[in-house]
């Protein structure tokens, strides 16, 4: 299952990042600007961007993470 969250507040993230062993995130953010977030174990850029359907070119190893303290 993966626990996407769309333009998430602050607030949100901290409370998704929660869900991760590692208090960290992946993101994508679209080119319409939208942001989506998950917590980092649930699935890889390419795996989320597939199960959104998002466009996504990034090679291995270049999505962004974000960690959370």
């Amino acid at each position: 299952m993966l626990d996407a969250v769309k333009n998430p507040d602050a607030d949100a993230i901290k409370a998704l990042a929660q869900k991760s062993d590692h208090l960290a995130l992946r993101r994508i953010v679209t080119a319409e600007g939208d942001a989506w977030y998950w917590p980092f174990e649930q699935a890889t850029h390419r795996e989320a961007a597939n199960a959104l359907g998002l466009a996504y070119d990034r090679p291995p190893g270049a999505g962004d993470v974000v960690f959370v303290d």
